[in-house]
Protein backbone atom coordinates (compact mmCIF):
# COMPACT_ATOMS: atom_id res chain seq x y z
CA UNK A 1 0.00 0.00 0.00
CA UNK A 2 1.23 3.47 -0.88
CA UNK A 3 2.25 5.56 2.09
CA UNK A 4 3.30 9.22 2.11
CA UNK A 5 4.87 10.98 5.04
CA UNK A 6 6.18 14.46 5.63
CA UNK A 7 9.01 16.27 7.31
CA UNK A 8 7.09 18.67 9.51
CA UNK A 9 9.29 21.63 10.23
CA UNK A 10 6.91 23.66 8.05
CA UNK A 11 3.62 21.92 8.75
CA UNK A 12 2.44 24.73 10.99
CA UNK A 13 1.85 26.84 7.86
CA UNK A 14 0.26 24.03 5.89
CA UNK A 15 -3.22 25.47 5.71
CA UNK A 16 -1.86 28.75 4.40
CA UNK A 17 0.81 27.64 1.95
CA UNK A 18 0.89 24.03 0.85
CA UNK A 19 3.77 24.27 -1.60
CA UNK A 20 6.33 25.22 1.04
CA UNK A 21 5.38 22.18 3.06
CA UNK A 22 5.23 19.39 0.56
CA UNK A 23 8.74 19.81 -0.77
CA UNK A 24 9.84 17.37 1.93
CA UNK A 25 7.21 14.72 1.36
CA UNK A 26 8.36 11.14 0.98
CA UNK A 27 6.82 8.06 -0.59
CA UNK A 28 7.09 4.79 1.28
CA UNK A 29 6.40 2.21 -1.43
CA UNK A 30 6.01 -1.50 -0.86
CA UNK A 31 8.34 -2.42 -3.69
CA UNK A 32 10.85 0.37 -4.17
CA UNK A 33 11.69 1.73 -0.75
CA UNK A 34 11.70 5.42 0.12
CA UNK A 35 11.87 8.28 -2.35
CA UNK A 36 11.41 12.00 -1.76
CA UNK A 37 8.26 13.23 -3.42
CA UNK A 38 10.09 16.06 -5.19
CA UNK A 39 12.60 13.56 -6.59
CA UNK A 40 9.79 11.28 -7.74
CA UNK A 41 8.06 14.12 -9.60
CA UNK A 42 11.20 14.88 -11.60
CA UNK A 43 12.19 11.26 -12.20
CA UNK A 44 11.62 9.17 -15.31
CA UNK A 45 8.91 7.32 -13.37
CA UNK A 46 6.46 10.21 -13.47
CA UNK A 47 5.13 12.42 -16.25
CA UNK A 48 1.92 14.18 -15.33
CA UNK A 49 0.62 14.24 -18.89
CA UNK A 50 1.09 10.46 -19.19
CA UNK A 51 -0.98 9.50 -16.14
CA UNK A 52 -4.06 7.44 -17.03
CA UNK A 53 -6.52 5.22 -15.20
CA UNK A 54 -4.13 2.34 -15.85
CA UNK A 55 -1.23 4.09 -14.11
CA UNK A 56 0.18 2.89 -10.79
CA UNK A 57 -1.30 3.91 -7.45
CA UNK A 58 1.69 6.15 -6.87
CA UNK A 59 1.26 7.92 -10.21
CA UNK A 60 -2.47 8.41 -9.68
CA UNK A 61 -2.00 9.90 -6.25
CA UNK A 62 0.89 12.12 -7.35
CA UNK A 63 -1.23 13.44 -10.23
CA UNK A 64 -4.16 14.17 -7.93
CA UNK A 65 -1.89 15.82 -5.41
CA UNK A 66 -0.20 18.06 -7.99
CA UNK A 67 -3.48 19.09 -9.59
CA UNK A 68 -4.85 19.97 -6.15
CA UNK A 69 -1.89 21.87 -4.73
CA UNK A 70 0.30 22.67 -7.72
CA UNK A 71 3.80 21.20 -7.73
CA UNK A 72 6.59 23.70 -8.31
CA UNK A 73 8.96 20.89 -9.32
CA UNK A 74 7.03 20.35 -12.55
CA UNK A 75 5.38 23.76 -12.85
CA UNK A 76 1.85 22.50 -13.37
CA UNK A 77 -1.26 24.61 -12.89
CA UNK A 78 -3.85 23.78 -10.25
CA UNK A 79 -6.88 22.02 -11.75
CA UNK A 80 -9.31 21.10 -8.99
CA UNK A 81 -11.59 19.11 -11.30
CA UNK A 82 -8.73 16.85 -12.40
CA UNK A 83 -7.46 16.66 -8.83
CA UNK A 84 -10.80 15.36 -7.57
CA UNK A 85 -10.89 12.79 -10.39
CA UNK A 86 -7.40 11.41 -9.77
CA UNK A 87 -7.75 11.46 -6.00
CA UNK A 88 -11.04 9.62 -6.44
CA UNK A 89 -9.37 7.00 -8.66
CA UNK A 90 -6.64 6.55 -6.05
CA UNK A 91 -9.28 6.16 -3.33
CA UNK A 92 -10.97 3.40 -5.33
CA UNK A 93 -7.58 1.65 -5.49
CA UNK A 94 -7.36 1.72 -1.69
CA UNK A 95 -4.73 4.46 -1.38
CA UNK A 96 -5.07 5.72 2.20
CA UNK A 97 -3.14 8.93 1.56
CA UNK A 98 -6.16 10.52 -0.12
CA UNK A 99 -7.98 10.99 3.19
CA UNK A 100 -5.60 13.80 4.05
CA UNK A 101 -6.42 15.56 0.78
CA UNK A 102 -10.16 15.18 1.34
CA UNK A 103 -9.64 16.75 4.77
CA UNK A 104 -7.73 19.58 3.13
CA UNK A 105 -10.52 20.24 0.62
CA UNK A 106 -13.30 20.25 3.20
CA UNK A 107 -11.38 22.42 5.65
CA UNK A 108 -10.43 24.91 2.93
CA UNK A 109 -13.72 24.79 1.03
CA UNK A 110 -12.12 23.55 -2.18
CA UNK A 111 -14.54 21.76 -4.56
CA UNK A 112 -16.72 20.90 -1.56
CA UNK A 113 -18.49 23.42 0.66
CA UNK A 114 -16.36 24.28 3.67
CA UNK A 115 -17.25 21.83 6.41
CA UNK A 116 -15.04 21.67 9.51
CA UNK A 117 -16.81 18.62 10.89
CA UNK A 118 -16.37 16.62 7.68
CA UNK A 119 -12.79 17.83 7.32
CA UNK A 120 -11.96 16.67 10.83
CA UNK A 121 -13.60 13.31 10.14
CA UNK A 122 -11.30 12.74 7.17
CA UNK A 123 -8.31 14.09 9.07
CA UNK A 124 -8.86 11.62 11.91
CA UNK A 125 -9.43 8.78 9.47
CA UNK A 126 -6.14 9.68 7.79
CA UNK A 127 -4.36 9.84 11.16
CA UNK A 128 -5.76 6.46 12.16
CA UNK A 129 -4.22 5.07 8.97
CA UNK A 130 -0.86 6.37 10.20
CA UNK A 131 -0.40 9.41 7.92
CA UNK A 132 1.95 11.65 9.87
CA UNK A 133 0.73 14.75 8.03
CA UNK A 134 -2.63 14.30 9.70
CA UNK A 135 -1.16 13.28 13.05
CA UNK A 136 0.80 16.51 13.37
CA UNK A 137 -2.00 18.64 11.94
CA UNK A 138 -4.37 17.27 14.59
CA UNK A 139 -1.74 17.95 17.22
CA UNK A 140 -1.54 21.55 16.00
CA UNK A 141 -5.30 22.02 15.88
CA UNK A 142 -5.95 20.73 19.39
CA UNK A 143 -2.90 22.40 20.93
CA UNK A 144 -3.54 25.82 19.41
CA UNK A 145 -7.21 25.72 18.44
CA UNK A 146 -8.54 25.96 14.88
CA UNK A 147 -11.82 27.54 13.76
CA UNK A 148 -14.46 25.71 15.83
CA UNK A 149 -11.90 23.34 17.38
CA UNK A 150 -11.28 24.37 20.97
CA UNK A 151 -7.91 23.93 22.64
CA UNK A 152 -7.48 20.50 24.21
CA UNK A 153 -3.84 19.96 25.24
CA UNK A 154 -4.40 16.34 26.20
CA UNK A 155 -5.86 15.54 22.77
CA UNK A 156 -3.11 17.51 21.03
CA UNK A 157 -0.45 15.65 22.98
CA UNK A 158 -2.00 12.31 22.01
CA UNK A 159 -1.61 12.98 18.28
CA UNK A 160 1.84 14.53 18.63
CA UNK A 161 3.03 11.52 20.61
CA UNK A 162 1.95 9.05 17.92
CA UNK A 163 3.80 11.10 15.29
CA UNK A 164 6.84 11.46 17.56
CA UNK A 165 7.11 7.70 17.88
CA UNK A 166 7.33 7.62 14.07
CA UNK A 167 10.36 9.94 14.22
CA UNK A 168 8.71 13.18 13.06
CA UNK A 169 10.96 16.01 14.20
CA UNK A 170 8.27 18.63 14.84
CA UNK A 171 6.20 16.15 16.84
CA UNK A 172 9.23 15.00 18.85
CA UNK A 173 9.97 18.61 19.70
CA UNK A 174 6.38 19.19 20.78
CA UNK A 175 6.40 16.11 23.01
CA UNK A 176 9.63 17.33 24.59
CA UNK A 177 8.09 20.72 25.36
CA UNK A 178 4.95 19.12 26.79
CA UNK A 179 7.09 17.14 29.23
CA UNK A 180 9.39 20.07 30.09
CA UNK A 181 6.70 22.71 30.68
CA UNK A 182 6.28 23.20 34.44
CA UNK A 183 3.16 25.32 33.93
CA UNK A 184 1.25 22.18 32.91
CA UNK A 185 1.72 19.64 35.72
CA UNK A 186 -0.49 17.07 33.98
CA UNK A 187 2.32 16.34 31.50
CA UNK A 188 5.37 17.74 33.31
CA UNK A 189 8.00 14.99 33.63
CA UNK A 190 11.68 15.92 33.40
CA UNK A 191 12.93 12.36 32.98
CA UNK A 192 10.69 11.97 29.92
CA UNK A 193 11.71 15.40 28.66
CA UNK A 194 15.33 14.28 28.87
CA UNK A 195 14.51 11.07 26.97
CA UNK A 196 12.92 12.97 24.10
CA UNK A 197 15.67 15.60 23.95
CA UNK A 198 18.22 12.80 23.54
CA UNK A 199 15.96 11.05 21.04
CA UNK A 200 15.83 14.17 18.90
CA UNK A 201 19.63 14.33 18.91
CA UNK A 202 19.81 10.67 17.91
CA UNK A 203 17.26 10.82 15.09
CA UNK A 204 17.93 14.35 13.79
CA UNK A 205 21.61 15.20 14.45
CA UNK A 206 21.58 17.69 11.58
CA UNK A 207 19.19 19.82 13.62
CA UNK A 208 21.32 19.79 16.77
CA UNK A 209 21.59 23.59 16.86
CA UNK A 210 17.96 23.93 17.88
CA UNK A 211 18.37 21.73 20.95
CA UNK A 212 21.91 22.30 22.23
CA UNK A 213 20.84 24.96 24.73
CA UNK A 214 18.09 22.74 26.16
CA UNK A 215 20.37 19.73 26.40
CA UNK A 216 23.10 21.87 27.95
CA UNK A 217 20.63 23.22 30.49
CA UNK A 218 19.38 19.71 31.28
CA UNK A 219 22.89 18.51 32.12
CA UNK A 220 23.94 21.72 33.87
CA UNK A 221 20.96 21.69 36.23
CA UNK A 222 20.45 17.94 36.42
CA UNK A 223 16.91 18.10 35.02
CA UNK A 224 15.65 14.55 34.72
CA UNK A 225 19.17 13.15 34.73
CA UNK A 226 22.39 13.42 36.73
CA UNK A 227 24.11 16.81 36.72
CA UNK A 228 27.19 16.78 34.47
CA UNK A 229 29.05 19.99 33.64
CA UNK A 230 31.28 18.27 31.08
CA UNK A 231 28.30 17.14 29.02
CA UNK A 232 26.56 20.48 29.56
CA UNK A 233 29.62 22.27 28.18
CA UNK A 234 29.78 19.82 25.28
CA UNK A 235 26.28 20.81 24.19
CA UNK A 236 26.89 24.52 24.67
CA UNK A 237 29.98 24.17 22.45
CA UNK A 238 27.85 22.44 19.81
CA UNK A 239 25.57 25.46 19.94
CA UNK A 240 28.30 27.51 18.27
CA UNK A 241 28.46 31.24 18.93
CA UNK A 242 25.00 31.15 20.55
CA UNK A 243 26.42 29.04 23.36
CA UNK A 244 29.71 30.88 23.81
CA UNK A 245 28.63 32.79 26.94
CA UNK A 246 27.46 29.56 28.58
CA UNK A 247 30.73 27.84 27.67
CA UNK A 248 32.72 30.68 29.23
CA UNK A 249 30.54 30.63 32.34
CA UNK A 250 30.91 26.88 32.90
CA UNK A 251 34.61 26.93 32.10
CA UNK A 252 35.15 28.95 35.27
CA UNK A 253 33.51 26.16 37.30
CA UNK A 254 35.61 23.35 35.81
CA UNK A 255 39.21 22.22 35.87
CA UNK A 256 41.12 22.64 32.62
CA UNK A 257 41.17 18.87 32.26
CA UNK A 258 37.38 18.72 32.53
CA UNK A 259 36.97 21.52 30.01
CA UNK A 260 39.28 19.85 27.50
CA UNK A 261 37.26 16.65 27.87
CA UNK A 262 34.12 18.62 26.95
CA UNK A 263 35.93 20.02 23.91
CA UNK A 264 37.07 16.53 22.91
CA UNK A 265 33.53 15.17 23.18
CA UNK A 266 32.15 18.05 21.11
CA UNK A 267 34.78 17.54 18.40
CA UNK A 268 34.17 13.79 18.44
CA UNK A 269 30.45 14.35 17.89
CA UNK A 270 31.11 16.70 14.98
CA UNK A 271 33.46 14.21 13.33
CA UNK A 272 31.00 11.35 13.79
CA UNK A 273 28.10 13.26 12.27
CA UNK A 274 30.17 15.22 9.72
CA UNK A 275 28.78 18.48 11.05
CA UNK A 276 31.09 21.40 11.73
CA UNK A 277 30.12 24.00 14.30
CA UNK A 278 31.68 27.39 13.39
CA UNK A 279 33.43 27.88 16.71
CA UNK A 280 36.70 26.47 18.01
CA UNK A 281 37.76 26.01 21.61
CA UNK A 282 41.13 25.00 23.02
Amino acid sequence: MLKTFLKFELLCVFWLSANTVFAGMEFYGDDDGVIRFSDYLTSDSFYLSDVTLESSNKQLYAAGFCYLHGCSEIGNDVDVSKAVDYIGYAKERGVDDVYFDYAYMYLKGIHYSKNISEGMRFLKKSAEKGDVRSLVTLGNFYSDGFRTITVDREEGFKWYYIAAEKGVKKAMSKVYYYYSDESHPETFDLSKAFYWAKKIEEVHPDDIGRYTFKLGEIYEKGLGTQKNLILATRYYILGGSAGSDDVARLREKMTEEEFQEAVRLANEWQAEHRIRVPRYYQ
